[in-house]
């Protein structure tokens, strides 16, 4: 039952994404000779259901990392898939995602311990798409 209420609040959320009835805020240059200004609606937040605020969302994730977390090296994309047998099984227990990005981080980091011959420092990024 608490699924369907959670999407059933953020769909109604994204009805009002970005509706000036709902509420603005005023934006204003801090300039003085500028003093241009302009009213911006809310925006709903509604993560992958919204195509804006999803976008906005994913553009401050992937600055937050470059600035703050990652280091100025050379990274790996890697893409993990779920059989569709087993995919029932993470649908329920929401646990099981970290079980098996603990897995793929003890997979990566022994493959780079044996290709480099030593051990290396690992660090990994998991985001699950659902």
């Amino acid at each position: 039952m608490y699924r369907l209420e959670r999407i059933q609040q953020i769909g109604e959320r994204f009805s009002t994404c970005s509706d000036y009835l709902q509420g603005v805020a005023r934006i204003r240059c801090t300039n003085p000779e500028c003093g241009h200004d302009c009213f911006r609606p809310f925006s709903c937040k509604g993560f992958y259901l919204c195509p804006s605020c999803s976008r906005k969302r994913t553009l401050l994730f992937a600055e937050h990392l470059t600035s703050e977390v990652l280091l100025r090296l050379p990274h790996r994309q890697f893409v993990f898939t779920l059989p569709k047998a087993l995919r029932p099984f993470f649908r329920d227990d929401r646990r099981l995602f970290a079980e098996v990005s603990r897995l793929i981080y003890d997979i990566l980091r022994e493959f780079y311990h044996e290709a480099a011959g030593r051990p290396l420092l690992t660090g990994i990024i998991v985001a699950h798409q659902t």
